[in-house]
């Protein structure tokens, strides 16, 4: 998934401290939309802590050729922790509101409106390969934010895709959240986490605050790691069932670990996706994303 940052009028730019930290859980690349006259500029492919730091730099001399300063802007940043498409400097969001693949792709474009998406758009989904066997990193050449601004966002005026019940709509239909930036300001469709005046997609802006290991546990509940599996987490078993010793590993983990919220399984925080405004494992999150399960879910 990805992070999405908006900040408004009258805002400074993010501090370094937590541009490093975000880039360190996502990624996979970052890019900067903000607003240049009465037109937008996206510029992006950042791919290291140092890119990332240089094209905060080239945003605000950008700025200041206008003769404005920082906080006379409206901006949005995009971290990306890849899910559809390769990891490259051109899939890196925002993308301007454009049918043309060239724009799309563009490290330094201007545009009318710009578009940060988090989510996955299933219909353009290469997360799954058609044999059984799944790869996190599909090294596809469709990233399904471009794909869907092609197909339909690019055909809507803008005073349409402003419009609260079509920017709704788009949003429940794709189980997505997106930030739109133009002239006139930020639009946000989804729903955005309101932090000191900044908009965040989800809560993974947020330093993390480890959780001891039997924190909120039932009562006779041990976790345990599995030896076939190195160091991922398979669950818990209770602590009076036996388990087969050679799956025993180090007995009750000594670390930190987060509970998913659908199946209530235990894992470790690196190995937990969020969809649909949930923290998940990994297990619940292919079969609720996953196009085959979902169509026997629905009973097609």
């Amino acid at each position: 998934m990805c992070l999405i940052i908006a900040k408004s009028k009258g805002l400074p730019f993010p501090p370094k401290s937590d541009m490093k930290r975000w880039f360190n859980k996502y990624p996979d690349g970052v890019g900067i939309a903000f607003q240049e006259g009465d037109r937008v500029r996206v510029i992006k492919g950042a791919m290291s802590h140092r890119s990332m730091h240089k094209l905060v730099s080239s945003a605000f001399k950008y700025i200041g050729k206008q003769g404005k300063q920082m906080e006379d802007v409206d901006l949005i940043i995009q971290f990306r922790a890849a899910v559809t498409g390769k990891v490259c400097k051109e899939f890196c969001h925002p993308f301007p509101i454009s049918p043309n693949q060239a724009d799309l792709d563009s490290l330094n474009v201007v545009t009318n409106a710009a578009l940060a998406h988090n989510g996955v758009i299933s219909m353009y989904s290469n997360y799954y390969s058609v044999a059984s066997v799944y790869t996190y990193y599909d090294m596809g050449d469709v990233n399904d934010a471009q794909e869907f601004i092609k197909d339909y966002i690019c055909h809507l005026d803008q005073s349409t895709l402003t419009n609260p019940t079509i920017m709704d709509m788009i949003s429940t239909l794709t189980y997505s959240k997106f930030a739109l930036l133009d002239a006139s300001g930020i639009h946000y469709m989804g729903k955005f986490i309101e932090d000191g005046g900044y908009y965040y997609s989800n809560d993974g802006y947020k330093p993390y605050v480890p959780k001891p290991v039997g924190t909120g546990l039932p009562t006779g509940v041990t976790v345990y790691r599995s030896a076939d599996a190195g160091l991922d987490v398979r669950g818990w078993q209770e602590a009076n069932d036996t388990l087969p010793q050679e799956r025993v590993r180090s007995g009750k983990i000594h670390g930190v670990m987060e509970e998913c919220e659908v199946c209530g399984d235990w894992n470790y925080p690196d190995e937990m996706w969020e969809y649909a405004e949930m923290h998940m494992c990994g297990q619940c999150y292919r079969y609720y994303t996953n196009p085959i399960d979902a169509s026997i879910k629905q009973g097609v």
